[in-house]
């Protein structure tokens, strides 16, 4: 039987110190059903996840993650104040695991973003594929923390593909799916940074998602639920 609209999110062991977090936002505001995926779980995890939705399993095929490029791996040391290459698996099999989506409509959920209000404008749209817009200093950027894609839609598949094809080449999910909206003229549209501020950026106290993204956030967030 399909579902028509649902919430996914994905964790590992690292990870799962945010589960409840996650969890008890999201639910204060939100009663769609939620897929998690097990991407390296404990046992404890999994079963905890099994109480609250369904548990899908799934991890990145070795076979196909190739050798960073030394140009991408200068700049992921460059950006990175932490080693970053060993959790490109996990950022790579994000468009996998929405491609194995029980709802006809899926909302991404990053598990780092914090669900303060209600979900369901985000689903208001007939467009297949839909990602945030953040506008700072006179530029653009997008960010897949928060992905809300139906069943079929192109851009998806094509980044998929990607991740599969061209790991090498980028450093995550976030440059690989910007590159693949560059290069690819599939139908996308944006919702607006209230549906995935980044807590780095001033002015997001009030925001539906805030994305506690980075070293930083995480840092910030882990110190609040301890």
């Amino acid at each position: 039987m399909n579902i028509d609209k649902g919430v996914l999110v994905g964790c590992d062991a690292d990870h799962e110190w945010m589960l409840k977090w996650w969890w008890e936002n999201y639910s204060k505001h939100n009663t769609l059903p939620v897929t998690f995926f097990d991407f390296g779980m404990s046992k404890s995890a999994h079963l905890w996840c099994a109480k609250k939705g369904t548990v899908i399993s799934l991890s990145f095929p070795q076979d196909k993650l190739r050798p960073i490029s030394p140009s991408v791996a200068k700049a992921c040391q460059k950006e990175y104040l932490e080693p970053i290459l060993d959790k490109r698996p996990l950022w790579f099999v994000k468009p996998l695991a929405i491609l194995k989506s029980p709802y006809e409509t899926s909302l991404w959920v990053d598990i780092d973003c914090e669900v303060r209000k209600s979900i369901i404008p985000l689903f208001d749209s007939s467009a297949p594929f839909r990602i945030v817009r953040i506008e700072l200093k006179g530029k653009t950027y997008q960010n897949s923390g928060v992905i809300v894609a139906k069943k079929g839609s192109e851009i998806l598949a094509k980044w998929a593909e990607n991740a599969l094809a061209r790991n090498h080449e980028f450093q995550g999910d976030d440059d690989l799916l910007v590159a693949t909206i560059r290069e690819n003229p599939f139908p996308i549209s944006f919702f607006s940074m209230e549906y995935n501020y980044p807590t780095l950026i001033p002015g997001n106290e009030n925001a539906a998602i805030r994305h506690h993204v980075g070293t930083t956030g995480k840092w910030d967030l882990l110190k609040s639920v301890s």
